[in-house]
């Protein structure tokens, strides 16, 4: 029986797609009216945790922001800022997970937190395609 090898950008695409349903997910319920209950929205926070340190791990593992510095050592910079937002991000979330584990109810204030954490994530993916795109299209076009 052989086994087939996922390519490490299928495997990046399979946990962004799994990241971006969570924030659909979560985004609905931040958009929501009214009070919640903590241990539902603990729930969704965690699993979002779960998928968003995949997310990270495969993009720091797998070091394909490794082959923009190859192509475009300018860019080093930036990619060390992108590299920063992943803990940023990390312990924004985790500071969520935490804040609801202390609450009783959460209301309109804790989903206004939420909706800027995830406002966060979309501009750091973002940041972070617009740099590859920009990369490797200036690459390609350099060598037309």
């Amino acid at each position: 029986m052989s086994t087939m090898k996922i390519s490490p950008a299928a495997t990046l695409a399979e946990a962004h797609h799994a990241l971006l349903k969570d924030l659909a997910d979560l985004e609905r319920f931040a958009q929501s009216s009214g009070e919640s209950r903590p241990a539902d929205v603990i729930a969704r926070l965690e699993t979002v945790r779960e998928h968003l340190g995949k997310h990270f791990r495969i993009e720091e593992q797998n070091g394909y922001m490794k082959e923009v510095l190859v192509r475009a050592p300018q860019q080093d910079r930036q990619v060390q800022q992108l590299r920063e937002d992943h803990d940023a991000l990390w312990q924004a979330l985790t500071a969520l997970i935490w804040q609801a584990k202390d609450a009783s109810a959460l209301g309109e204030e804790f989903r206004q937190q939420v909706r800027v954490w995830i406002d966060q994530v979309r501009d750091h993916e973002t940041r972070e395609n617009l740099l590859v795109e920009e990369t490797f299209n200036t690459d390609v076009a350099a060598e037309d």
